[in-house]
């Protein structure tokens, strides 16, 4: 189970960043079946940066 809260900022037209930020409670080994250890509660924080290449090169009807 998590809990996710994200964002979305525009820098310049065409480009953007999008923070994250998330909670795992009570995960399991599901992907890693061969782990001794079951994983504990934790946090991801990430980021991406987004670039919309139709927008900048003008393809883009907008």
């Amino acid at each position: 189970m998590r809990l996710e809260v994200s964002g979305h900022i525009y820098i310049v037209p065409g480009i953007a960043f999008e923070p994250s930020i998330q909670y795992i409670f009570n995960p399991d080994n599901y992907y890693n079946p061969a782990a001794k250890k079951i994983s504990s509660n934790g946090i991801v924080l990430a980021g991406q940066l987004m670039i919309d290449i139709d927008f900048l090169s003008g393809l883009s009807a907008h």
